[in-house]
């Protein structure tokens, strides 16, 4: 799980606790660095089966990371709470007036946001990754219990 906030990492870290073991989660504190990058490197070589789920801010830059990191992963690197529904909660803690020029920017994006671009285009607004956090925690924790436990069947 790759998080574009450092915020929303730790919040989400911590609503996890330590009750559990974590799965692998990664912060890219906005654009993936060189460090970053490598680590997603070793992350999808590993293993066939190793996935990344990328979740990021609801504006322009957040969703040109989202689609910059899955044309270098293809078919391993998925939005994660990029529709319409995580949009709309996520304005619920606000948002910022989006300019008129990066919303036109937002159609040179791949299909898959087609429905999320849309919904922020009509209401002319930013929101920010830190309103969907109890979205993404749930999602972690959800995940990650379920894999756990196709594991452990798989074992016996």
């Amino acid at each position: 799980y790759i998080f574009e906030n450092p915020q929303v990492f730790e919040a989400v870290i911590s609503a996890l606790g330590s009750d559990m073991p974590l799965p692998t989660l990664v912060c890219t504190s906005g654009w993936p660095s060189t460090a970053a990058m490598k680590l997603l490197d070793l992350l999808v070589t590993q293993s066939p089966n190793n996935c990344l789920h990328y979740s990021g801010d609801f504006d322009l830059k957040g969703l040109q990371i989202a689609s910059y990191l899955m044309a270098r992963y293809p078919g391993r690197c998925h939005p994660w709470r990029f529709d319409p529904l995580a949009y709309a909660a996520a304005l619920q803690s606000g948002g910022s007036v989006a300019r008129a020029n990066e919303l036109t920017m937002l159609h040179a994006l791949p299909d898959i946001f087609g429905s999320l671009i849309a919904a922020m285009q009509e209401k002319k607004k930013w929101a920010y990754q830190e309103g969907i956090v109890h979205l993404l925690t749930e999602d972690v924790r959800r995940n990650f219990v379920e894999k756990s436990k196709t594991t452990q069947i798989a074992k016996r």
